[in-house]
């Protein structure tokens, strides 16, 4: 079983606070695999995931009136995957 307060933190900060790093990094482990879809680009451990998540952000910009919508979620002992 995922551990919902965990897993409630993440979906939390994807929808009302995507762009808070500090917080996204303060949720992984150094062993954390963050796999995107389609495509399956993976990147392993805190280092390379906050280059990636770094990266990401700079290309982006949102104004108020856009927002992350999740469509759907699960998880399980080792593994959330999310939706928007």
């Amino acid at each position: 079983m995922a551990d919902d307060a965990l897993v409630a933190e993440m979906l939390d900060l994807i929808v009302n606070d995507s762009e808070n790093l500090e917080r996204t990094m303060n949720l992984l482990t150094d062993d954390a695999v963050w796999v995107l879809e389609p495509g399956g680009n993976e990147y392993h451990g805190a280092r390379e995931i906050r280059t990636f998540v770094r990266t990401a952000m700079a290309g982006r910009t949102h104004d108020p009136s856009h927002r992350i919508e999740i469509t759907n979620w699960f998880a399980n002992d080792e593994n959330l995957c999310v939706e928007y």
